[in-house]
């Protein structure tokens, strides 16, 4: 009689429990990752309605709003922008768009008139985007140039260009402060002369020409060098 040791059976590994009704291990979680956002940089200034170019990044593919913040060169206060439209359609902070693992572009309009007046300087913008659990963190600050101030002109209507008992007067507008301004005057529109010269200035200067009372007509005009 045999007194050897039985052999295990096929199929059924020393240490595992078969039990059918055993509760599977738990799976890991995934990994939440805030989307990235970062505003692209111009070729030109913005304007009073200012198209700024966002990319926008997301691990996870998941859709996200941008947001967009501004600073003016030597301050240390961020503004949040006034933002009308995002590609085209009415902003809203609960409208996403695209983030693509491999970055999305998107059009934010800005209302900078709105927000920094008429004005002719640098700024700096960050962006940030948020789906739908995280928001990520602020991006590095680009530069852009601003120019909302109206078109180089003299300007027109009865308010501005008016004969008086002083002299004829009017305004220039649209100064940048690239270089001093000069006006010139002509009474045949060929032969000019600088009659007014003024240092670098921005915004709207006005301007008398207390000659024009002796002379039955004169023409102007205006440079900014």
């Amino acid at each position: 009689m045999k007194t050897g040791k039985r052999p295990p059976l096929a199929g059924v590994n020393a240490g595992v429990d078969c039990d059918p009704n055993a509760i599977p291990g738990v799976q890991p979680s995934l990994i939440e990752t805030a989307p990235s956002a970062v505003p692209l940089p111009t070729n030109g200034s913005l304007g009073t309605n200012a198209a700024v170019t966002v990319r926008l990044w997301d691990v996870a593919g998941d859709s996200s709003i941008p947001f967009l913040q501004y600073q003016f060169t030597g301050s240390t206060n961020w503004t949040n922008a006034t933002l009308v439209l995002l590609d085209g359609a009415p902003y809203s902070p609960s409208a996403r768009v695209s983030a693509l693992p491999t970055g999305a572009n998107h059009t934010l309009v800005w209302n900078t008139m709105g927000d920094l007046g008429a004005v002719c300087t640098n700024i700096l913008v960050r962006a940030r985007a948020q789906d739908f659990i995280l928001t990520g963190d602020w991006s590095v600050p680009v530069p852009y140039p601003v120019n909302t101030l109206p078109p180089f002109q003299l300007s027109s209507g009865s308010t501005n260009m008016q004969m008086t008992t002083n002299g004829f007067q009017f305004q220039v507008s649209g100064l940048n402060g690239t270089g001093p301004i000069i006006i010139f005057a002509s009474t045949n529109l060929v032969d000019w002369i600088p009659i007014f010269t003024n240092p670098t200035f921005i915004g709207t200067e006005p301007f008398t020409d207390p000659a024009a009372t002796n002379l039955p007509r004169r023409f102007y005009k205006a440079s900014e060098q």
